[in-house]
């Protein structure tokens, strides 16, 4: 069993991983549209699972 803590690393790690894989699926379908028009989607995803990465970080 896991404690709070460890738990809660899990689930920044799954979520991490997850947020970043769904910006690479943006980029594949949509990266024409983003740059064309500058929606910034894929860096928001990258930046968001990059906060979390370093939340992550802390509270190691």
């Amino acid at each position: 069993m896991y404690s709070d803590k460890e738990q809660e690393l899990n689930d920044l790690s799954d979520l991490h991983d997850i947020i970043y894989s769904l910006s690479e699926e943006v980029d594949d379908i949509f990266s024409d549209i983003d740059e064309k028009y500058g929606f910034g989607i894929v860096d928001r995803l990258q930046d968001m699972a990059l906060e979390i990465k370093e939340k992550s970080e802390e509270l190691r």
